[in-house]
């Protein structure tokens, strides 16, 4: 490991740490116009968005106050696939209304430019929150009885979209409170226990999930470069070693590598997102070398190239912390042979691998694989006909 390389992973360690984040979200506090210790709860809700939809319904039901902002839909800097993007985020959302008791009707009607005129409208949060519900409902039900509902009311053109990004976030259907991102119902665990001062243990599995058994197979799609992906690693395995299912795992370029945009306010967010789920976790994270460019391909290029899927696994294992928690440059060859050593592959074996362009016919068709499962990005998890988004749907996967 280099100088620069160590000095940088340290850096980043300290910004990720606990005193680090507490910090970064009071400065972020203050300077927009936050007061240390004080501060209310702001809901973004773009009511044309299903989890946004039960973001409301949810803290209506916790009677919370705040203030409520209007949004509209994602840029499209922050969403590549908007197609697969609403498909799976309407199916994730009916997941979740179930789980969570929350209602979410057939499906989007006809209206959404009306409703976020009307509540654009300033009012009193009680009042707010209850008439985003009640016009939620109806739009999401179709459109039955909306336009009566609409009837009449004042409307406002003005949109917090500026404001939403201002504070460091991208898409409705998220609280901000006094410096901190708790987007949809995945984070709203988090954001109870930075009311409460309470600390997060994982969560249990949901009632219903089915079991797993030698019998199937579980497909993991898996990037190098994504957070995510590794925050779920260990997870995944005792999983796997628990209910003796078949693993295979399919790695795929990160998106900025397949020409998908992601944009600094998004990699600054979900960084500082992951930090507090691999901590939920106890997964080592902070101390990070990023892998984009060469460090992606060579690990691609060894993990294809090992035959023995223990070894394979093991190899993966090693080099994710190595990249996540070490500051381990796999671009390098004394991190990519700090990562394979303790996968026991000969350095022969990398060598090979390196030289060897094999791996990117193979990467090209685990990407095609995702976009036939309706997904795009990782990591992704399917068992027959089963598709789950994101290390938080892991404990949807199987028990």
């Amino acid at each position: 490991m280099t100088l620069a390389t160590r000095i940088r992973g340290q850096a980043i360690g300290a910004f990720l740490s606990p005193t680090g984040q507490a910090l970064a979200a009071a400065l972020r506090h203050l300077r927009h116009g936050g007061l240390p210790g004080r501060g209310e709860l702001e809901l973004y809700h773009d009511p044309a968005d299903p989890i946004s939809h039960l973001l409301v319904q949810k803290v209506a039901e916790a009677g919370l106050s705040g203030r409520l902002y209007i949004v509209g839909a994602p840029r499209d800097d922050v969403n590549p696939d908007p197609v697969r993007r609403q498909r799976w985020r309407l199916d994730d959302a009916r997941r979740l209304a179930d789980h969570h008791g929350l209602r979410l009707g057939e499906g989007c009607g006809e209206g959404v430019e009306q409703v976020r005129d009307v509540l654009a409208v300033p009012r009193a949060f009680d009042e707010h929150i209850a008439l985003a519900v009640t016009l939620g409902n109806a739009l999401w039900s179709g459109g039955r009885g909306l336009t009566q509902m609409l009837a009449g009311r004042d409307t406002a053109k003005s949109r917090s979209d500026d404001r939403l990004r201002a504070r460091g976030f991208y898409e409705g259907g998220a609280i901000y409170w006094r410096g901190h991102w708790f987007p949809g119902l995945n984070r709203w665990d988090h954001f109870q226990a930075a009311r409460t001062g309470q600390v997060l243990g994982p969560p249990r599995t949901p009632d219903g999930v089915p079991a797993l058994g030698p019998d199937d197979t579980v497909i993991c799609y898996f990037s190098f470069r994504s957070p995510y992906s590794y925050v779920a690693l260990e997870r995944l395995f005792s999983l796997i070693e628990r209910t003796q299912a078949r693993l295979e795992v399919r790695p795929v370029l990160p998106m900025v590598m397949r020409g998908l945009a992601v944009p600094r306010i998004k990699r600054m967010f979900l960084v500082q997102d992951a930090v507090r789920e691999a901590r939920r976790y106890a997964v080592p994270f902070g101390r990070i070398a990023d892998p984009v460019g060469a460090g992606v391909e060579r690990c691609l290029a060894v993990f294809c190239a090992i035959e023995d899927p223990q070894q394979r696994h093991l190899f993966l294992r090693t080099a994710a912390r190595g990249i996540w928690s070490e500051a381990q440059d796999m671009a390098t060859d004394a991190g990519l042979r700090w990562a394979t050593e303790q996968a026991a592959v000969p350095w022969s074996t990398v060598q090979d691998a390196l030289v060897d362009a094999a791996w990117r016919q193979q990467v090209e068709d685990n990407r095609q694989a995702l976009l036939v499962a309706g997904l795009w990005g990782v990591p992704c998890f399917t068992v027959g006909e089963r598709a789950l988004w994101g290390q938080d749907r892991l404990i949807w996967l199987g028990r």
